[in-house]
């Protein structure tokens, strides 16, 4: 009662659930979100492919493509060989086909792919407005080759680059489905799950092509609720994850802020430069609000939630960015090669992005393998930093030949700086990756690090001085941080020896193999399912003098590969330190034990000596 009077011993609050009226309504909507997700991007493929088939194809025939400015203005530009060579250039308004005028509105697109439609072969007369003003007349030729030239030089043909942005573009959108119905599963009444599985959910119908089945069936304004729904979903999950509670408080009245925000979203009230600009300080107070509750929490399994949640945020982030300057070269570069992998490499970046968003908050919110972020977030930033520096070396290796050739030679280099820089790369590859890695691994995994560097050169030091006791101690604080164990324990001679995180009384001791030449998992075994053995011989029939016997990380996973070479690594020093403390020990109870018998026989002859001379000597008679 003392304790509850003085709040010290007050227990942390459960998380709020959503009650019985609440989560059917819930339910209700999910299931019908659900199937929207799934239909409509599908569907969508169908009208798009109509779409393309009464739009795109007719204009792809003769060679150009289409740009709409405004919303006001169809203008076209060249896409093949024959459309460049009649003179057609970027930014003219059609005006007349075969001498008949074509509407230049927006609307009327449709009615500009009719009118170019016809049989294969034939000639077309096409005028045009050039920016400048000037009127032009080109002569086109409605053919297969056009399609085909679009594509010249690419690599791929013009099937293939349609399979592969399907393929890129309706994976995360079926990624973000699973993830939704594994939060439903899993943590079903939970408010935050709840609310995260939704966005998901209403991000995912208005993906890919849905735009198309919404357009089809005027519903336009239903596609604007998901859109606005969802981003406003997300952005409170950041306020308030990973528990439902505001942290800090004053992030109430930002959430209050969601509502006309929202609003202001839904009827287009401003520009979208400025509704750019308001959805990035959302996520910017989102973020800080992140990084404010890790900053306070101590070390456990909340602190890495919230740390897969900024992984995945960052990463994210970072590639929608780049995958948004790759759909700007692929936009303004008419060179095919830059405009078809341009539009692939944007798309796969994009596709990317929303993996890493979606998963790292759901590894959070499922407290699966939470543990795995160090590695995961380590071997990330290391290839980033990696391909940053490798292109560097290429780019600037590839223009610096390219000038040298141009100034020094007077000729172009052709494809030797390509060539160059490629060479470069290759040689520079090794010695900067093992560079990177280090950095990477003193940066992000510090705990895993010190146990593999600093454990050996410690039992060193220790198996000369120290006791089996003090030794074990070492050893078992050093690898249960190294690798986060939950429990921890060493068996020597069949026996508990030292050990972390053991319930009260002695634990159970699994059967363990006295031939064992490596560590082994046991997935039936809760308690301890990694046992190292710790032998010092090289000989498989060696027995181990001991094993280190391992349970799983806090959220109950196993350890991952730089874990287990780790302690792989360990296991060596450790086993020859145990053994030589072992040898040293019994020297010394040999020696003690000798000691005391020296001690007793010498002890025995004083007191002999002290009763000889203590007799009174005798008188002879």
């Amino acid at each position: 009662m003392g304790a509850m009077a003085t709040g010290r011993a007050r227990a942390a609050p459960l998380p709020p659930r959503l009650r019985a009226a609440g989560f059917a309504a819930f339910k209700a909507l999910w299931f019908a979100l659900l199937a929207l997700a799934v239909v409509a991007p599908a569907a969508g493929v169908y009208y798009r492919e109509q779409m393309i088939a009464r739009i795109f194809n007719p204009l792809a025939l003769v060679g150009i493509g289409y740009e709409i400015q405004n919303g006001a203005r169809i203008r076209i530009r060249p896409r093949s060989a024959e459309a460049r060579a009649a003179g057609i250039e970027d930014g003219e308004r059609p005006l007349a086909i075969d001498g008949v005028p074509v509407s230049e509105a927006a609307s009327d697109l449709s009615e500009l792919a009719r009118r170019l439609s016809g049989p294969e072969g034939s000639v077309l007369t096409l005028t045009t407005r050039s920016p400048d003003g000037r009127l032009a007349t080109h002569r086109l030729t409605r053919s297969e080759a056009n399609i085909r030239s679009a594509y010249a030089g690419t690599g791929i043909d013009r099937r293939t680059y349609r399979t592969m942005l399907l393929i890129l573009g309706i994976f995360p959108n079926y990624l973000l489905i699973a993830a939704a119905v594994l939060l439903f599963r899993r943590r079903t009444r939970d408010p935050v799950a709840a609310l995260l599985s939704l966005s998901f959910l209403m991000v995912a119908a208005n993906m890919f092509h849905a735009e198309f089945v919404y357009q089809r069936l005027d519903l336009n304004a239903l596609a604007g609720i998901w859109a606005v729904g969802g981003w406003c979903g997300f952005m409170l999950v950041l306020l308030i994850f990973p528990d439902g509670r505001f942290v800090p408080r004053w992030t109430r009245w930002a959430a209050l802020l969601l509502i006309p925000f929202a609003v202001q979203s839904y009827l287009f009230l401003f520009s979208w430069q400025v509704d750019g600009l308001l959805s990035a300080a959302f996520l910017a107070v989102g973020v800080a609000c992140l990084a404010f509750r890790y900053r306070r929490l101590s070390p456990g399994a909340e602190r890495q939630q919230i740390r897969w949640a900024m992984f995945g945020f960052v990463a994210g982030t970072a590639l929608l960015a780049v995958g948004i300057i790759f759909q700007i070269i692929a936009a303004l570069d008419t060179n095919p090669i830059a405009e078809v992998w341009g539009a692939i490499g944007s798309q796969f970046l994009f596709a990317a992005g929303l993996c890493c968003l979606g998963g790292g908050l759901l590894v959070s919110m499922l407290k699966y393998r939470l543990y795995d972020a160090d590695a995961v977030i380590s071997r990330s930033a290391g290839y980033a930093v990696l391909t940053l520096m490798l292109g560097g070396a290429f780019a600037a290796s590839a223009k610096g030949m390219e000038v040298l050739f141009e100034t020094g030679f007077g000729r172009e280099a052709g494809a030797w700086p390509g060539v160059i820089g490629a060479s470069l790369a290759v040689v520079l590859i090794t010695p900067l990756h093992g560079r990177v890695h280090s950095w990477a691994e003193r940066r992000f995994q510090k705990g895993l690090l010190h146990m593999r560097r600093d454990l050996p050169l410690c039992v060193g030091d220790l198996r000369e001085t120290a006791s089996m006791d003090e030794l074990l101690a070492e050893i078992v604080d050093r690898i249960a941080r190294g690798v986060r164990a939950s429990r921890m324990a060493v068996l020597l001679d069949g026996k508990v020896a030292a050990g972390r995180g053991l319930e009260t009384g002695a634990p159970a001791v699994p059967d363990l193999p006295g031939d064992a030449s490596d560590m082994s998992v046991d997935h039936d075994d809760p308690v301890f399912p990694l046992r190292i053995p710790l032998r010092t011989g090289h000989r498989a029939d060696d027995a181990p003098v001991g094993w280190l016997l391992l349970g799983p990380r806090p959220d109950g996973s196993l350890y991952g590969k730089d874990e287990l070479d780790a302690l792989r690594e360990i296991a060596d020093p450790v086993a020859r330190a145990v053994r030589i403390v072992q040898l040293r020990e019994a020297r010394e109870r040999n020696f003690d034990s000798r000691a005391d018998r020296q001690d007793r026989r010498i002890k025995a002859v004083e007191k002999a000596i002290q009763e000889l001379t203590a007799r009174p000597a005798s008188v002879p008679a």
